[in-house]
């Protein structure tokens, strides 16, 4: 996911190449089997997106970037992850739940600065030794958070905020990864599962909508009408899924699912670090 990232924000082709080699042009030949796995692919991470709060990416990516190649997967991930979370939004809305505006820009000014941080580190520190401290971080706030029963609630120590947002924007830029300090920190304030989703459909979409520009202004939103089609298909279908059982979840359930989300999150940050 760290070398999509730098991809994105090469605009020397000749470096593209060397990058991700094969990066583009990629999803023109797409097969029948492969549009299969891509709606299946974008099926599964949207209905855990809409369980649990977040996971799409962390679902879809990797299919699509086996299939689709790196400069495709990435334009499709941020396109129909703007579809799970407008549909996320839009639901959580409808229900009653409200969103944590306040929270959400108390912690803008630090996830800016992250996503500056990260980029920066990528330069002079090895990538796989930033994912690993990531995956390490992660598990270990699992661990004192069930250790304790769960992450406690109260007023923010000065500056823990903002070390939170540092720690999402620098995931952003390193991992491709940003929603679990953000679910750490909003589970620690009393969020509710429908609030929880609901706010993080709005930092995602906020997200999305960046990734997008960024690839416009770069002119690499070329994708078949395959891929997106397929995607959005196993999107809308996998959301729905997603919601009914979300509908039908207790509490401690959405707790656990979100716990085991923020697990697998480590987890794969842990292999990107290994495998490179």
């Amino acid at each position: 996911m760290t070398q999509i990232l730098m991809w994105a924000s090469c605009d020397d082709s000749h470096t593209r190449d060397r990058l991700l080699p094969g990066a583009a042009g990629r999803s023109a030949g797409v097969s029948v089997a492969a549009i299969l796995v891509v709606c299946l692919a974008c099926a599964s991470g949207a209905a855990l997106q809409a369980a649990a709060g977040f996971g799409f990416a962390l679902m879809a990516a990797p299919f699509l970037v086996r299939l689709l190649g790196p400069g495709d997967a990435v334009a499709l991930v941020a396109a129909l992850a703007i579809v799970v979370n407008a549909l996320t939004l839009g639901l959580s809305r409808a229900s009653g739940a409200t969103v944590l505006t306040v929270e959400l820009l108390r912690l803008a000014p630090g996830a800016a600065a992250g996503v500056v941080a990260g980029a920066l580190l990528l330069g002079v520190v090895p990538a796989a030794a930033l994912q690993a401290t990531l995956a390490a971080a992660v598990l270990a706030a699992l661990v004192i958070g069930g250790r304790s029963g769960g992450v406690p609630v109260g007023a923010p120590r000065p500056g823990h905020r903002q070390l939170v947002a540092v720690a999402a924007g620098a995931m952003t830029t390193t991992i491709g990864v940003n929603g679990p300090p953000l679910v750490l920190w909003l589970r620690g304030r009393g969020a509710t599962p429908e609030q929880l989703r609901a706010t993080l459909a709005v930092a995602f979409l906020g997200a999305g909508a960046a990734t997008l520009a960024v690839l416009a202004a770069l002119g690499e939103l070329g994708l078949g009408s395959g891929p997106i089609l397929a995607g959005g298909a196993g999107v809308v279908a996998g959301h729905a899924l997603g919601r009914r059982g979300a509908a039908a979840m207790a509490v401690a359930r959405h707790e656990r699912l979100v716990t085991a989300t923020l697990a697998l999150s480590a987890v794969a940050a842990a292999l990107s670090a290994v495998v490179g």
